[in-house]
């Protein structure tokens, strides 16, 4: 499916540690809304975790941005003449260590740890020479701890430190290459469940979930000029349900026919705090700066934004349903049907944006506002996919899947206008393990 904006609805693969593990997840919503609850709003995946220790690591990562063609012949557009023009390099380094020292008591496992995680950028604009950086550290603590009764149940509970930097394009400005004043995502998140196996071949897990953002960044449009930066407190509860059958081996069968089914529920996405703009971060200079503040910043805060409101692109209802089939020799195929519930789309909680608040600025303002699309609510959707795999040998396995089968048109973003999903793709491929 289509990757979205960079944090909403977007399909990524995100490291986050409960307790004392780290969780890989394929996240569904924004890194700023869901990003702890692992579930893909574009149909690219089902929801689906992996848990494994990880003692140590270093990441580091570099990307190099190529100029863009004009968009009339010797003028570079305005917004490409601050984000592309020239060539902009981009450096993030990251390095984290985790401390396990684990705590077994019969039944009962702790596991706490202590994770230090730093992050450092380099920005330069080859074409001007500008450059500038920017970088922040931080200690994260965690820990977990499970219980297992019987042999068919576990009980677990999680708490940990959230921390997420800013991307590098919005932690630099673009003007003179100073660092700007945005602080990274800071949140407490917690969880207890119960994963269980009641028979052979049917597993289930149940999860309540407490996502408490100190600080939450939530991104505009490209460089912020139409809807600028902004951070602020919000909190995230609900429940994560998921169960699954193999039928192969509850009747001890070669052949493996299986369904499985995840569910979320978020009925609190719930913004603590009004939203402020951050006044260099990817921001226009001088005159426009002001105009863009004055039009969408009324005091210093995102235009509408309120404690008590519903977060933006936060839906409540996510379910992903799968049928598919398997087999030892290697060879799966499932077909899935991926539902999102509505949402907003804005801090207002506009159902439309013909609901849009008279004093939004002049008539003039208030109309290119309405038609511009980035108003009003992204209405619930189905996406039904289909995706095969064999495994032909160890480090060698072919692929084939559609996505979108139906060919639905549905909007899965506004925060540039009106940007709808992927139409059908079809894809066919292989997978080479070195």
């Amino acid at each position: 499916m289509q990757q979205p904006r960079h944090r909403q609805l977007r399909a990524k693969s995100r490291k986050r540690y409960r307790g004392g593990y780290e969780r890989l997840q394929l996240q569904h919503r924004s890194q700023a809304q869901l990003r702890n609850l692992g579930h893909c709003p574009d149909s690219t995946c089902q929801a689906r975790s992996v848990r494994r220790r990880k003692p140590f690591g270093c990441g580091f990562s570099r990307a190099l941005r190529e100029p863009i063609p004009p968009a009339n012949p010797g003028q570079l557009a305005d917004r490409a003449r601050r984000h592309l023009a020239g060539k902009q390099s981009a450096f993030r380094r990251c390095l984290f260590r985790f401390f396990p020292k684990s705590i077994h008591l019969g039944k009962l496992d702790g596991d706490p740890g202590v994770r230090v995680e730093s992050a450092s950028y380099q920005r330069k604009d080859v074409r001007t020479g500008i450059a500038g950086g920017n970088g922040m550290t931080e200690i994260l603590p965690s820990f977990a701890v499970t219980y297992s009764p019987i042999h068919q149940a576990t009980l677990f509970f999680g708490i940990h430190r959230g921390f997420a930097p800013p991307r590098v394009e919005d932690s630099v400005n673009n003007a003179n290459g100073a660092a700007v004043e945005i602080g990274p995502e800071i949140s407490w998140n917690a969880e207890f469940g119960v994963r269980a196996r009641p028979a052979r071949g049917v597993k289930a897990e149940a999860t309540y979930f407490h996502n408490d953002f100190d600080t939450l960044t939530a991104l505009g449009t490209v460089g912020g000029v139409d809807t600028p930066v902004a951070q602020g407190q919000a909190l995230y509860e609900g429940i994560e349900l998921m169960a699954r059958t193999d039928f192969g081996d509850v009747f001890n069968w070669t052949h493996n026919p299986y369904a499985q089914v995840a569910y979320t529920w978020l009925p609190t996405a719930e913004t603590t705090s009004p939203f402020h703009c951050l006044t260099d971060s990817g921001q226009a200079t001088g005159s426009s700066q002001n105009a863009t503040f004055t039009r969408f910043c009324p005091g210093g805060n995102v235009f509408g934004s309120a404690a008590g409101k519903r977060a933006p692109y936060a839906p409540e209802n996510l379910l992903t349903a799968t049928l598919g089939y398997s087999h030892a020799s290697g060879f799966d195929a499932h077909l899935e049907a991926v539902f999102v519930g509505e949402q907003f789309a804005d801090f207002m909680n506009l159902n439309s944006a013909g609901d849009l608040p008279l004093d939004v600025g002049t008539t003039a303002q208030r109309n290119a506002l309405i038609k511009s699309g980035q108003f009003g609510k992204i209405n619930d959707y189905v996406v039904v996919n289909f995706a095969s795999s064999y495994k032909v040998r160890k480090d060698l396995t072919l692929f084939v899947s559609m996505k979108n089968m139906l060919d639905n048109t549905y909007i899965v973003d506004r925060v540039r206008g009106i940007q709808p999903g992927a139409p059908r793709l079809v894809q066919a491929g292989f997978k080479y393990e070195f």
